[in-house]
């Protein structure tokens, strides 16, 4: 499996950027909105079929700004790791407060404060922030990341290590768009689902 190395000391990077039409027009937005979700849906099934090869399946999170969070919990707990949402939100503003300068130039001339409050606390976000969470999530727990995404008509692979340098341990996540899923061992998601109280039951995070 091919696995694409990206540090954040060397570039900014941009995660499948897929260009799918918005319903933005009043004129022709229904059909806008029929082929950004086609385009989804032909998304999700390249890459369910792709990580299925390697033992591994798509587990949907909730759509809500912090879909990032939910799969990256959903990762832990695959490992042993225990965290909610409400742990992770003062880590991560920790660790971009205590490396401001670090991070600043990777989100180009947005005010990083006041784009991270927003995203933490209202759940509004600017999707270079949601991408750099990708490095902050690895700093603060040293664990690599590894983003499965589409790319033309197959699927890539996007390693995000730690700034310490790759770690042992792995959380897997997919990118569809600007939303992000866990991707998890088949066998992990079984027990996730006996777990669950109902099919769409997040209080847990």
């Amino acid at each position: 499996m091919a696995v694409h190395v990206v540090s954040i000391f060397l570039r900014r990077h941009s995660i499948g950027r897929v260009n799918v039409l918005r319903s933005e027009c009043f004129t022709c937005g229904v059909e806008h909105s029929c082929n950004a979700q086609t385009a989804q849906v032909q998304e999700a099934k390249k890459l369910d079929e792709y990580v299925s090869n390697w033992g591994k399946m798509r587990l949907a999170v909730p759509r809500d700004g912090h879909c990032i969070l939910y799969a990256f919990i959903l990762g832990l707990k695959e490992i042993g790791v225990s965290n909610t949402v409400e742990e992770l939100v003062p880590k991560i503003k920790s660790e971009v407060m205590a490396n401001i300068d670090f991070y600043s130039p990777f989100v180009g001339d947005i005010d990083l404060v006041a784009e991270l409050d927003d995203y933490l606390e209202s759940k509004v976000y600017n999707s270079s922030l949601v991408d750099l969470m990708l490095h902050v999530l690895a700093n603060i727990t040293e664990m690599s990341l590894l983003v499965f995404y589409t790319y033309m008509d197959g699927v890539r692979n996007l390693l995000v290590p730690p700034k310490q340098g790759r770690s042992r341990q792995m959380i897997n996540m997919a990118k569809l768009g600007q939303h992000y899923d866990a991707i998890l061992n088949v066998s992990s998601i079984k027990c996730e689902k006996q777990d669950e109280t109902a099919s769409k039951d997040y209080s847990r995070f």
